[in-house]
């Protein structure tokens, strides 16, 4: 689970978890593509019915990653947690060829890592191998075909692909180049379907190299060999094609079912692995040494990020910060959650019970244990050295990502950061940070370069049509102070009226008769409490407290953090006859979380 707030114009969606407290309703607003995700995964978090099909229900299958890209697509694992990413690092840019050639659409999916071939850096991908040619700080496309043939191969092909054999027509000696040009696309006269497939883009030569052999009739299909490319047209009406309908072959998956590249190679890499930047933006480049420092970082933090969950209401993140199982979510994450029921699953595949030992709604911070032997902790930090500008990293187990826990790097923007999530206590002095953080990544610890702990990450901010994201973190001191009073003899003491929150607008107001489309709606009133003693009635809606109008849930907890428990509050209600009156209610304790 994430808080977050939505700016400008926005699509709302609303979702309501009854309970008799001041807590939060469990309401959120999206807007955009990314939030319309985000909005997903917080309903299916919260057991919510929506139309699934108007949100994403399943974890991306590809996104940025830092200096590149990361595809899910043709890593062979079933549950999509592994891939290949496609990156520029150690001086070879195939991620900006790989978008410079034509990215997916051209060359297809990565399916292979870096490896090494006849001295050249190399990556395939499903229609193509990719050829780093340092001199020329570009990549060009191995002929591939050409290296079936000179492997012996071209037999294999005739009979599992339906290639024809490589066999040049006419003596091409003494030819200019562009005599050679003139005389291989010749192959091409009275083939009009692959004529034109082959000549759709303009850099047909250095797509797909020259035409190889001449047509070749495989009954059902034409066939058209290049050097690095094969074009079927169908000739015959199938489940998938019509006649004259041309494809072009997966030259770089033959490549691998002919055992041309490594096995080493096509190992998938876990997307645990990665390093997840804001989608939709340019690739963020960092040199290399900051790379292996940030990989390594993610991989010693991670092992002590655990997912928190009940199996059955939801799930959000933790950090074991003490050996001993001590670990520090947010409020928000264990809230609703059924406390008989939840446990801590770490990333070495333990399952353990976890007992919330205390937590604060106001400040957003929960302490948990879990028993345990051998349990990981991750450095403590100091929350009070992060400035603008530095490099930040997030963990959680959002299931927008596959493979979690997922790492997400971004810089810190400010260290003042304020947010309010609908109907939630306001926050600020927050960490704010580029990290493209989701729904699960709450509680989820915020790291410095050293691998320290200097934050938890709470609540994200999606501007308008959801094309930027915003991340909150609470410094690690605060979280520290918060915990140390919770856990002291005295706790936390926070204020409540002792009643049962809910937003007013048109649909309620119709259905108990109130002419108001604002306000607090009262919907039942604990015994013993403030609010009973004064007189407030189930049914009245709060319009104003201490002189000023309550509009909603929101802005009453922006009143109530300025008060005490016994403090002496005045609001106004309009009580369920329309009448409207002022009352004096002495604020109580609220209940702990335990």
């Amino acid at each position: 689970m994430l808080r977050y707030e939505v700016k400008q114009q926005v699509v709302t969606v609303d979702v309501t978890k009854q309970h008799l407290s001041d807590h939060p309703p469990s309401a959120r607003r999206s807007a955009g593509w990314l939030a319309a995700v985000f909005v997903a995964f917080l309903l299916v978090c919260l057991n919510a019915s929506v139309a699934a099909a108007q949100f994403r229900d399943e974890p991306l299958e590809d996104y940025r990653v830092v200096n590149g890209h990361y595809f899910t697509q043709a890593g062979g694992d079933p549950d999509g947690d592994e891939g290949f990413r496609i990156s520029d690092e150690n001086g070879v840019n195939f991620a900006s060829e790989f978008e410079r050639l034509g990215g997916v659409e051209v060359l297809g999916y990565p399916i292979s890592r870096r490896f090494s071939w006849d001295g050249f850096a190399v990556q395939a991908t499903q229609k193509a191998v990719l050829q780093w040619h340092p001199q020329a700080n570009r990549a060009a496309l191995v002929n591939l075909l050409d290296a079936f043939s000179d492997a012996g191969l071209d037999s294999w092909l005739e009979q599992h692909a339906r290639i024809p054999r490589r066999q040049v027509l006419h003596d091409e000696t003494g030819l200019t180049f562009e005599e050679v040009v003139a005389a291989r696309l010749s192959y091409l006269d009275g083939f009009p379907a692959l004529r034109s497939a082959y000549l759709s883009t303009p850099d047909a030569l250095e797509r797909y190299g020259l035409p190889a052999a001449p047509i070749a009739n495989f009954g059902s299909v034409r066939v058209l060999r290049t050097q690095r490319a094969a074009f079927q047209e169908s000739r015959v009406w199938t489940s998938s094609t019509r006649p004259g309908q041309v494809t072009v072959l997966d030259v770089g998956t033959l490549a691998i079912e002919a055992d041309l590249i490594p096995t080493a190679a096509i190992e998938a890499i876990a997307a645990s692995e990665t390093l997840a930047t804001l989608p939709g933006s340019p690739i963020l480049r960092v040199e290399d040494a900051l790379l292996a420092e940030l990989r390594s970082v993610a991989e010693r933090a991670g092992r002590a990020v655990v997912k928190l969950t009940d199996g059955r209401t939801g799930a959000g993140s933790g950090v074991l910060y003490d050996p001993e199982g001590l670990i520090y979510t947010n409020y928000h994450v264990v809230w609703p959650l059924d406390r008989r029921q939840l446990r801590a699953e770490l990333p070495d595949g333990r399952t353990f019970p976890a007992r919330v030992l205390a937590g604060d709604n106001w400040a957003d911070v929960a302490v948990l244990k879990i028993e345990g032997d051998d349990l990981p902790a991750i450095p403590i930090g100091d929350s009070q050295s992060v400035q603008p500008g530095d490099w930040i990293l997030g963990i959680g187990h959002a299931p927008l990502l596959p493979g979690t826990p997922s790492a997400k790097v971004g810089r810190v923007s400010s260290t003042e950061g304020r947010i309010q999530a609908e109907d939630d206590f306001p926050h600020t002095g927050l960490i704010q940070t580029n990290l493209f953080l989701s729904p699960g990544d709450s509680g989820g610890p915020l790291i410095n370069r050293r691998g320290e702990l200097v934050g938890l990450n709470t609540a994200i901010r999606v501007a308008r049509r959801g094309r930027s994201l915003t991340g909150f973190s609470i410094p690690l001191a605060r979280v520290q102070q918060i915990a140390a009073r919770l856990l002291s003899p005295e706790g936390i003491p926070r204020p409540q009226f002792g009643f049962a929150p809910v937003n007013m607008n048109r649909g309620l107001a119709l259905q108990t008769g109130h002419r108001l489309n604002y306000g607090v709606y009262v919907r039942d009133v604990l015994p013993n409490s403030g609010a009973k003693a004064a007189g407030l009635q189930a049914g009245s809606v709060i319009i104003s407290m201490d002189g000023r109008s309550v509009e909603d849930i929101g802005a009453l907890r922006r009143l109530m953090i300025r008060h005490e428990v016994g403090d002496e509050v005045e609001v106004v209600v309009v009580t369920p006859s329309g009448e409207r009156r002022s009352l004096t209610v002495r604020l109580g304790m609220a209940a702990a979380l335990t």
